[in-house]
């Protein structure tokens, strides 16, 4: 059984300490080293570790003069002999279990660090805060521990800093330090530290269970008034973006956003502890230093870039610009309309969604289903979109449906760099069979859409819609969608949402964009929803079948999906005409049935305002279209139909342009039997002899003459 060696630095905790060393030497894991390094103590903390050495031989305790946290760290590790190292802060305590799991756990998995979940409690052993307990889940829906290499680890590391970058709720193969030690002299020390060692792990494993208690305590560092240690963070945060960024340029991002969120933390704390100008230079100097950064594209919200924008302008603007936005609230909204922003949802979701997983045990958290069909100058930009998720869980299938130039050269040098990416490739089948083959043997427990020339608004896309999805309990969740054409974006009135919130699909009633929303998997394979196969118009029935089956949806108002468009000529054909009338009419039906009045008018009216020029096509074929047109329209419902629609019909059926039709030639009497047809729906409906002076009208025209 390996040696543990337990480092404990101690300084005036007397209140506290006895408890600290109890939970130590009650462990199950009893092969430990324990270490006690009296910091100077004024208070008797070291005459209580002088009780507990004679009271257990595994105790070695040392007295020194007051160097600070790191140095006492360093002393303990320069004279540890354990094969595995750990750190316990002198106020706090651990389950008596601990050694034992974060042990297993390496041993297990074979693993250099192993670390566990904590809580923050208070004095009075209250939880003042825990974070979510659920890491991976396997198969049999049971919680497990997750299992990272490679840079998965630093990807967790960032982003979730605070439960990764303390020091003491790990275990550490001791051969991690050969080289490694915390810092003489600074506070928030394990910024300094903590990355080194993750990146030098082999492996590291993450235990959902709760095994330390923090205490938080008013007399702790980091509740302290503001002093010039507080500056610390910021260097140690820049020192690790140094080291990050040449070594995981892509990670540059995240490291940068740490600096400026350091930053407004110590400025923050400055102003509550009055003591701007006691440190005016000191900070001045250090706001000077991080304004060389970028905030472009870095995750900090529009609030936040508005706050360090007034402060690299000077403290005063930024406490002026600060009791502004306090006196008028306006930080909430400011934030609300930031796409980047974290949310609450980091510390609210199951932290197994936000890992780098192992692709042959781990359930990804989002499918996303990529057709691809020459769109070779575009594909780039999408799967580069999809790769830069900050939510890493996540699987993407890509079907190319016979690409002849050069896509799938393209998706197959993605597939050899990213193990998420599944490469399909067959001969050209249409949109719909592509997207219902993925969608059968996608795996996430949600799954989205995406065209191969579009791409996401922003690397938190799938954080956004699938935290909601899953905090609401939410069947289908989305956003708002742009279109995108050569660097503009713009919107349309009903892609956009502008406030978060569940919405009933009576409430909606829209049948577009569905490219902007996830959509629970187990839903739609429980309930046969699939794609139809058509060339045209393919997506507004499904999208319909699910809202009607999900019955609401999780709207959140963040910019979602850029849709391209004005980039490719549609033309239409008899085939895809045809479609559009069977999707036309799919919609009718459903809309009908579920007495959806806004979205049956919006869906009657489609023919005629979107796909007018239709009229050339329906004019001149003779048979299937007239057939169609006949089903859509007998599939309209009249009794929730407006008028007007049925006017816009009439004019519909008369054709302006007489060049493509005439009257005299009789042979298209396939279109008037379907004219004819239409208006014995109108009598039937008792509605010809309202309408009847527009029949006039349209016997008047001269193409027409005779027809009635």
């Amino acid at each position: 059984m390996n040696k543990i060696s337990v480092i404990v630095p101690v300084y005036n905790v007397e209140k506290y300490i006895s408890k600290c060393v109890e939970s130590i030497i009650n462990q199950t894991y009893r092969n430990l080293e324990i270490i006690l390094i009296n910091d100077g103590s004024t208070d008797k903390s070291g005459d209580i570790c002088e009780y507990f050495s004679k009271k257990d031989d595994r105790i070695i305790l040392v007295h020194q003069n007051n160097q600070g946290l790191s140095m006492a760290r360093n002393n303990g590790l320069d004279i540890a002999s354990g094969d595995y190292i750990s750190f316990i802060d002198s106020d706090d305590w651990i389950e008596t279990d601990m050694f034992e799991l974060l042990y297993n756990n390496c041993l297990n998995y074979n693993a250099d660090i192993s670390m566990c979940n904590f809580r923050y409690v208070d004095e009075q052993n209250q939880i003042v805060l825990d974070y979510e307990s659920k890491f991976t889940i396997n198969e049999n829906n049971a919680v497990v521990e997750a299992v990272m290499e490679g840079e998965s680890k630093i990807i967790f590391y960032l982003n979730y800093n605070t439960y990764s970058v303390v020091a003491w709720n790990k275990l550490y193969k001791i051969n991690l330090f050969t080289d490694i030690r915390f810092p003489r002299g600074k506070v928030f020390e394990d910024v300094f530290v903590t990355h080194k060692l993750i990146d030098k792990a082999n492996k590291v494993v993450v235990s959902p269970d709760y095994k330390y208690y923090y205490l938080s305590r008013n007399e702790s560092i980091t509740k302290k008034p503001f002093t010039l240690n507080r500056l610390d963070s910021i260097e140690g945060c820049i020192e690790r973006y140094n080291y990050i960024a040449s070594k995981y340029p892509f990670l540059e991002n995240i490291c940068r956003k740490h600096i400026f969120l350091a930053l407004l933390s110590c400025v923050e704390k400055a102003i509550q502890s009055n003591v701007i100008d006691k440190y005016r230079n000191e900070l001045n100097a250090m706001i000077q230093e991080v304004s060389n950064y970028s905030m472009d594209n870095c995750g900090i919200s529009h609030y936040q870039k508005t706050m360090l924008e007034l402060l690299f302008g000077g403290i005063r603007k930024y406490i002026l610009g600060r009791k502004y936005f306090s006196r008028l609230k306006l930080d909430e909204q400011i934030t609300a309309q930031d796409n980047d922003k974290d949310d609450d949802i980091e510390n609210n979701e199951d932290f197994k969604y936000f890992f780098a997983y192992d692709q042959k045990t781990a359930t990804p958290a989002v499918s996303v289903i990529v057709p691809v069909y020459n769109t070779a100058p575009y594909l780039n930009q999408c799967i580069d979109s999809i790769l830069s998720q900050t939510l890493k869980n996540i699987e993407i299938i890509c079907i190319n449906d016979g690409s002849t130039d050069g896509s799938l050269e393209i998706l197959n040098l993605y597939q050899q760099k990213d193990e998420r990416i599944k490469v399909i490739s067959r001969a050209n089948k249409g949109v719909s069979v592509s997207r219902n083959e993925a969608l059968q043997i996608a795996k996430g427990e949600y799954v989205i859409f995406m065209d191969s020339d579009d791409f996401y608004a922003s690397k938190s896309v799938l954080m956004h819609l699938f935290g909601n999805a899953k905090q609401n309990k939410a069947l289908i969740c989305g956003g708002s969608l742009s279109f995108y054409v050569n660097g503009v974006v713009t919107y349309a009135p009903d892609a956009k949402f502008n406030q978060t919130g569940l919405i009933d699909y009576a409430d909606y009633q829209n049948s577009q964009w569905f490219t902007a929303f996830i959509f629970n998997r187990e839903m739609l394979l429980s309930n046969n929803i699939f794609f139809p196969d058509y060339t045209q118009y393919e997506d507004p029935p499904f999208l319909v079948r699910a809202m009607v089956c999900a019955n609401n949806f999780y709207a959140i108002a963040s910019d979602i999906y850029r849709y391209r468009i004005k980039h490719k000529v549609n033309n239409f054909n008899n085939l895809k005409i045809a479609d559009v009338l069977r999707g036309l009419t799919d919609c009718l039906k459903i809309s009908s049935e579920n007495n959806l009045s806004k979205l049956h008018n919006f869906t009657a009216n489609s023919l005629y305002n979107d796909y007018y020029p239709f009229s050339t096509h329906l004019l001149s074929d003779k048979g299937e279209l007239h057939k169609l047109l006949f089903k859509f329209l007998t599939q309209i419902n009249y009794d929730i139909v407006e008028r007007n629609f049925i006017s816009t019909a009439l004019d519909f059926f008369a054709q302006r342009n007489s060049k493509y039709f005439s009257y005299k030639q009789k042979e298209d009497t396939d279109f008037f039997s379907v004219f004819e047809a239409y208006k014995k729906i109108l009598i039937d409906k008792n509605i010809y002899s309202i309408l009847k002076d527009d029949f006039v009208l349209l016997a008047s025209r001269e193409y027409k003459r005779g027809f009635f």
